[in-house]
């Protein structure tokens, strides 16, 4: 299963490099591209000019990306999985970037917050400007970082179908001084779970992202989706990991729908042996999960005569 399950993230990694869908990532969560088309991030701004009057040309399909690996003597490596620079639309005549990362989380659930690690990536990216983006007290060049998790399997009921931002925000304390926002919105988290509904329940970004990354639906009708829908331009590549990543997502979605029942059988017994020794229900239902109706007619049942 754990050799299953990084193919699985590797192919989603490949296909992660993808400057039309990496579009739609963006042009579905930041607001520095509301409002912008899937070409024009594309061909314009993922790792483009942003001035506008640099003509857009087509550019290759998949970005070139970054070094995905940040080294400090005294904290070790980091690896990213996909690491790529973005200019920022403005009318100010200023080449603006952003500097992105954006993970491929398959376990929802590794062991630590996954926020923890994301304001980890921020700071690495924040540090790893320096000598390349500005040199010595040059900060005003520094570039605003974005890390982005997409989470195809939450480990939570509440986490489906969400999707949170988290950027510094300025307090006003004593007066009301305000900065410029640019000054201080240096790093942004971007956290995204999926779940288990059909395409046809979702719109927008979450349709996207579970034709192609979770639905039960042929190869060639998640292509055609996300071409005609979602302004996907369709190469060999995305077609071979399109493919793969369908046959992939099926083998884990058994797994956790098996993993699943199993949960479920076991939270069962353990609310009748709790019932048995007259555990209060709603003792029972924060420990099993399951609802108090069910659990009084699990009792009436129990002990009917």
């Amino acid at each position: 299963m754990a050799e299953h399950n990084m193919r699985f993230d590797n192919e989603c990694k490949k296909i992660l490099t993808n400057k039309d869908i990496l579009a739609n990532i963006m042009l579905g969560c930041l607001e520095e591209y509301r409002g912008v088309g899937v070409y024009e991030i594309s061909d314009r701004y993922i790792e483009g000019n942003p001035k506008n009057d640099v003509p857009i040309l087509e550019q290759p399909p998949q970005i070139v990306g970054n070094s995905n690996e940040f080294n400090s003597f005294n904290e070790g490596r980091s690896t990213f999985d996909v690491t790529f620079m973005a200019g920022i639309p403005n009318n100010t005549g200023e080449e603006l970037y952003l500097m992105l990362d954006v993970e491929a989380q398959n376990n929802a659930n590794p062991g630590y917050p996954i926020l923890k690690r994301g304001s980890f990536y921020c700071g690495r990216m924040i540090v790893s400007q320096y000598g390349s983006v500005f040199v010595k007290s040059d900060y005003g060049k520094l570039r605003k970082v974005v890390s982005m998790w997409l989470c195809p399997f939450p480990s939570k009921k509440e986490q489906e179908y969400t999707i949170n931002v988290y950027r510094m925000k300025e307090t006003h304390i004593v007066g009301d001084y305000g900065a410029r926002k640019e000054d201080y919105d240096n790093f942004c988290m971007v956290v995204i779970f999926l779940g288990n509904k059909k395409p046809e329940e979702l719109t927008g970004l979450m349709r996207f992202l579970t034709v192609l990354f979770v639905s039960e639906l042929p190869a060639e009708e998640v292509t055609r989706i996300i071409r005609d829908e979602y302004h996907v331009r369709i190469t060999p590549d995305i077609e071979k990991g399109v493919a793969k990543l369908c046959n992939l997502s099926e083998g884990i979605r058994q797994r956790a729908e098996e993993k699943g029942r199993k949960e479920e059988r076991s939270n069962f017994f353990n609310a009748m042996n709790l019932i048995k020794n007259n555990t209060p229900l709603d003792d029972v239902s924060k420990t099993t999960g399951i609802d108090l109706s069910s659990l009084q007619s699990m009792r009436d049942m129990m002990f009917a005569r």
